[in-house]
C-alpha cells in the first residue's frame, strides 16, 4: 500500500506526505544435500548414528519422491518461511522566506522481519534456525536553500538521526541430545541456543554547500560537513 497527500494552502508553503506498508510472506531458499555417506570422520554430532543419507532419511520418514513428482523436493523438518513487515513515512514542509526556502525532512521507519530456516537440509532437527529482528528509526533534517538565481548560490542544513535495531536467533539443535551415552545434556527433551543484539545509534550532522559561477561555464564549488555518530551494541 502506498500514498502520498500533497497539499499547498498558499503560494509560500507546500507539504507533502508520503506513506507506505509492505507486508509479505515467502517461502526462502532451503539447501538440498548431495547424496551420500553423512557419517563424517570422527563423532560428527547426531550425523554419527546414520551410515548413509537413505539411512538418516529413513529414520524421520522422508520419501523422495524424484522424478514421480511435479514438485521440487526439500528435505526440510520445518518449513523455510520468511515473513517481513516495512513502514516507511515522511514529511516533507518546504516554505518560501523570501531569501531562502526552509525545508524541513521528517523520516519515519519501522522493519519486522520473522525467519524460519532450516540450516541441516535434513529431515532430523539438527539445526533449525528462528530468527525475530526489529527496526525503528526516526530523523530530522532543517535546511535553508538559497534562490536559484544570481552567482552565488548556497544550501546549509543540520540532520539528526535516531535509530534502534533488536535482533534474536534461536536454534533448536535437540538431535545433538543423542550423539553420545556421556551427553552433558542428558534427561533434557530439548537443546536450544539463542543469541540476541540490541543496537542503539544516535547521529547528527551540520553541512553548508556552496557554488559560484566564476563564468557561465566554470564554477566553483566548495563545501563541508561535520558528523559526529555514536553507536552501542549489546549482545547476549
Amino acid at each position: 500500500f502506498r500514498g502520498i497527500l500533497d497539499w499547498q494552502p498558499t503560494e509560500d508553503l507546500r507539504v507533502v506526505l508520503r506513506a507506505q506498508h509492505l507486508n509479505g510472506d515467502q517461502d526462502v531458499l532451503s539447501w538440498k544435500i548431495t547424496p551420500g555417506l553423512t557419517n563424517s570422520p570422527g563423532n560428527f554430532g547426531p550425523l554419527i548414528n546414520y551410515p548413509s543419507l537413505a539411512a538418516l532419511q529413513a529414520a524421520y520418514g522422508f520419501k523422495n519422491l524424484g522424478h514421480a513428482s511435479d514438485y521440487e523436493v526439500s528435505e526440510s523438518d520445518v518449513p523455510s518461511k520468511e515473513h517481513i513487515e516495512h513502514t516507511p513515512i515522511s514529511l516533507n514542509v518546504d516554505y518560501d522566506l523570501g531569501f531562502a526556502t526552509l525545508t524541513s525532512v521528517s523520516g519515519y521507519l519501522n522493519v519486522s522481519q520473522y525467519l524460519i530456516y532450516d540450516n541441516d537440509a535434513t529431515p532430523a532437527p539438527i539445526l533449525n534456525e528462528y530468527d525475530r529482528s526489529f527496526a525503528q528509526q526516526w530523523s530530522q533534517e532543517f535546511r535553508l536553500t538559497s534562490p536559484d538565481e544570481g552567482r552565488f548560490k548556497w544550501i546549509a542544513g543540520v540532520f539528526y538521526m535516531k535509530e534502534k535495531i533488536k535482533a534474536d536467533l534461536d536454534f533448536d539443535a535437540t538431535a545433538w541430545l543423542t550423539t553420545t551415552a556421556d551427553s552433558p545434556f542428558a534427561g533434557l527433551n530439548t537443546l536450544g541456543i539463542t543469541r540476541g543484539t540490541r543496537t542503539h545509534l544516535r547521529t547528527w550532522a551540520a553541512f553548508l554547500h556552496t557554488t559560484y559561477d566564476i563564468t557561465p561555464d566554470l564554477k566553483l564549488t566548495a563545501a563541508a560537513r561535520y558528523t559526529d555518530e555514536r553507536r552501542r551494541l549489546d549482545y547476549n
